[in-house]
């Protein structure tokens, strides 16, 4: 499959804190809003509640913005307690954190330190993690670290559900750039929390709309297809010791692309 991987700003050791959390809030003003996700609910579901006390880690995590509305949707399907996860990423968003950690009365909390996904070994064992997610983050890697990432899930026998909200069709590729550039500029003042930074550098120095509308067309360019996150999972598992599934889910706005891995009892 064609991969073209265009330099993603965010991803930048020197792109400024503050630039970087506008544009996870605003990320996770999408996913609240327009909830890709929900297609991909009963997979996550049934993922979840074959671990023994539903406790995941999350990698990548960025703003936030998938692991809440899933939390709240498996809780109106009647589960009382749906899961306990810790978030993490390699630019941690605290006040993300805080206000996730707040709605979820502690269910959801956000580790402090930096974490890049490769090393999620070196917390999972102390803080009891049964199994791992990665929302919107499998295209900030390239293929070899992909590959790291799932060579290690393997060594863990820790099962992994990978979710993109999108797929590499012209379609999306078109709505990733408007909700990207001209959404942002009419809905930045009602993204939360507030912030005065975010609007002075979204209307009178629109950097925030134009490195997250580059950093919305370079992840289409950068996206893996179902068929070659299969294959660079299976690369990884190269003794054929769990089982991997890749599909598609389809909603309103576009599709979910899907890796789900499980240990071979």
């Amino acid at each position: 499959m064609w991969r073209i991987p265009l330099p993603e700003i965010e991803d930048a050791a020197w792109y400024p804190d503050f630039l970087r959390t506008a544009q996870t809030d605003y990320l996770r003003w999408l996913m609240d809003t327009f909830d890709p996700y929900h297609a991909a609910l009963p997979l996550f579901a049934d993922f979840v509640r074959r671990t023994e006390n539903r406790h995941l880690l999350d990698l990548c995590s960025g703003g936030g913005g998938a692991l809440p509305l899933l939390y709240q949707q498996m809780h109106d399907l009647g589960d009382v307690r749906p899961f306990s996860a810790l978030m993490s990423d390699l630019y941690p968003n605290a006040s993300a954190g805080n206000s996730i950690s707040k709605a979820t009365d502690g269910d959801i909390d956000y580790l402090a330190k930096p974490l890049r996904a490769v090393d999620f070994q070196k917390i999972t064992l102390e803080n009891k993690i049964e199994a791992l997610t990665l929302f919107n983050g499998a295209h900030h890697m390239p293929p070899h670290e992909l590959e790291e990432l799932f060579g290690n899930v393997v060594d863990s026998k820790l099962p992994i559900a990978v979710f993109e909200p999108m797929d590499k069709s012209i379609p999306s590729l078109l709505v990733n750039i408007l909700s990207t550039s001209i959404l942002m500029f009419l809905v930045a003042p009602f993204v939360r929390p507030f912030s005065l930074s975010r609007l002075f550098f979204t209307y009178l120095i629109p950097l925030v709309p134009l490195f997250t509308c580059w950093d919305g067309i370079a992840s289409w360019f950068r996206l893996y297809n179902k068929e070659h996150l299969l294959k660079i999972a299976k690369q990884a598992d190269s003794h054929d010791r769990f089982h991997w599934q890749s599909g598609i889910a389809a909603h309103t706005f576009g599709k979910v692309t899907y890796l789900i891995g499980t240990p071979k009892a």
